[in-house]
């Protein structure tokens, strides 16, 4: 499973097609997106920035990433990858925050909407994503249309 979740974070970031053993019950692909050049920043507490982010940012996806030290994908893999499965869920909004980990395998946490969600591991980092994306846009509609069919009872 663990070579499955990477080939998919892989192929997603070489923008293909995404995590087609992991996205059953996922909404179409949309179209990758193309992730700035940037250099990766490492903070050393991942999960009080991406707390902190979550705050502020409380409809999109804070992603806390620590680092292991015998993983096969780099940083820009996972963020090009990861930021492609929510949007293709429809969010836009995401932001990562690396911290170097003294074990093994990579781990992760999610921050969206007051949630937290982790630790999590490579095989449950997609799908958990998938469902973070599900949420914050059912969320977003159940917003739109509260708004539209306010009532007033003058």
């Amino acid at each position: 499973m663990k070579r499955t979740a990477q080939a998919g974070l892989l192929a997603l970031a070489a923008s293909s097609l995404p995590f087609a053993a992991h996205a059953d019950d996922a909404p179409p692909a949309a179209p990758t997106t193309a992730v700035a050049a940037t250099t990766i920043s490492y903070v050393e507490n991942a999960d009080n920035a991406a707390t902190a982010w979550n705050a502020i940012h409380p409809e999109g996806i804070g992603v806390a990433v620590y680092m292991g030290t015998e993983t096969d994908l780099t940083p820009e893999q996972l963020r090009t990858g990861l930021t492609n499965i929510a949007n293709s869920g429809g969010i836009e909004d995401i932001e990562f925050f690396f911290e170097q980990n003294d074990v093994p395998h990579t781990g992760f946490a999610l921050y969206y909407d007051d949630v937290f969600e982790g630790p999590l591991n490579l095989d449950e980092i997609i799908p958990s994503t998938q469902k973070a994306a599900r949420y914050l846009q059912t969320n977003q509609e159940l917003l739109q249309t509260a708004s539209i069919s306010e009532v007033s009872y003058d």
